[in-house]
């Protein structure tokens, strides 16, 4: 009876330690634990972003060849435009860099925009006007956030 008592009272003194160290912040990572960390993060974004311009000039080819079985749509190329351009940002490291990056990404919108307008004034190969719209309205979205881009300081 009295072994039961002891264990009882070590279970309830386990319990409270535990209760009471469960909303203790974990300790903070060494410095050598956090630039690997770091540096792993920064590995895979590199990898996001390769992966992405692949992606993309992939796309981009199946979409000038033309509408047809598999072909990529004018929202496939925009999507992938954007997610690559994201990750280009994550790892820009200064203000040149980031206006680079708007830049590029205004330059590649002009020109599926051009090629949804061609499309859509010989009326062939998905050339329709809420294309033309969409394009339209990807590439004054990059034209404002380049703008933006350059304003701040």
């Amino acid at each position: 009876m009295k072994a039961i008592a002891i264990l009882s009272g070590m279970f309830l003194a386990a319990c409270l330690v535990a209760v009471a160290t469960s909303g203790q912040p974990a300790p903070a990572p060494q410095p050598q634990e956090q630039a690997t960390s770091e540096r792993h993060i920064h590995d895979l974004l590199v990898q996001r972003r390769d992966t992405l311009r692949q992606l993309l000039e992939s796309l981009q080819v199946n979409y000038e060849a033309g509408a047809g079985q598999g072909a990529a749509t004018l929202g496939d190329l925009v999507r992938a435009r954007e997610e690559l351009f994201k990750a280009e940002l994550e790892l820009a490291q200064t203000k040149a860099e980031r206006l680079q990056i708007h830049q590029s990404r205004l330059e590649s919108l002009r020109q599926v925009e051009a090629i949804v307008q061609a499309r859509y004034m010989v009326r062939t190969m998905g050339g329709s006007a809420d294309k033309l719209y969409a394009a339209q309205a990807a590439r004054l979205a990059a034209e404002i956030d380049l703008a933006r881009e350059q304003a701040a300081q």
